[in-house]
Formats: structure tokens, sequence, C-alpha cells
């Protein structure tokens, strides 16, 4: 993931030299709120359309707070009055956030999603998602 690999790298930037690649940390910002919203408009929507047990609700309802979680850490990592040690910390703990939601979409919502929808269906998301990712990236500014 595109997001992890970059914030590795800043946190790494930070605990060797005290500073920060602005530009790095400005397209990570971008490119996880971008991948979030892309989500909350393709994959979640199509996913409500097909459930039907209290715990597939509650994976949905998971997934949207675990974002409005990483959102919240997005608005804090833009505050401009963040010494390095905190930034470094915010993504930390914004990777350890990323990585728990990775894991749950990869062991719990994915699997669903396969199991409720058609090979043709989940291509077309898939499609349609990287079609806007493509159109949007570089241009979408987070609001934070």
């Amino acid at each position: 993931n595109t997001c992890k690999n970059q914030m590795n790298r800043l946190i790494k930037q930070l605990e060797k030299s005290q500073e920060c690649d602005n530009k790095l940390l400005t397209t990570m910002m971008q490119e996880l709120q971008l991948h979030m919203v892309l989500e909350e408009e393709l994959v979640y929507p199509e996913m409500q359309k097909h459930l039907n047990k209290t715990q597939e609700i509650d994976m949905i309802e998971d997934s949207f707070e675990e974002h409005s979680e990483a959102k919240n850490f997005l608005i804090k990592i833009n505050a401009e009055t963040l010494k390095p040690e905190e930034l470094k910390t915010l993504l930390q703990e914004l990777l350890a956030a990323i990585e728990h939601h990775s894991e749950d979409e990869e062991t719990e919502l994915f699997p669903e999603m396969r199991k409720k929808l058609s090979e043709k269906r989940l291509k077309d998301i898939g499609e349609e998602y990287l079609s806007k990712q493509e159109e949007r990236a570089g241009t979408y500014q987070p609001k934070v």
C-alpha cells in the first residue's frame, strides 16, 4: 500500500533528522483521503445493498468509524504547530490504525463481498475505483 510506505518513509525521516518531507506528507494525506472517499462512494454502498446480518452491518459501520478516526489523525497532522516528535507519534498511530483497518477489510469485508457479489460486479467496482482514483489523483484536496 502506497500510503503505508509513505508513512514509513516519513517516520524514518523524522527519526533520522527531525525533518519531514512536506511534499511527501501532503501526497500521503491526499492519497489516503482519496482512498477513503472512494471506498465510501463505491465499496461501502455496494456492500450495504447486500447486507442481511447484524455482523455484516457492523463491519460497514466499523469501517466508517475507522475512516473517521483516520480523518481525525489527518486533521491533527495538518496542524502547523506540530513538533517533529509529535508528528512522528501521530504518523505511527495513524499507521497502526490503517494496518488494523486493512486487516479488517482483508479478513472480513472483502471475503464477504466475494461471497455476495458476482465476479463481474467486483471487477466493475474495482475498475470504477481505479478510474476515479486516476481521474482525481494529484488534484484531490483533503477536507481537513
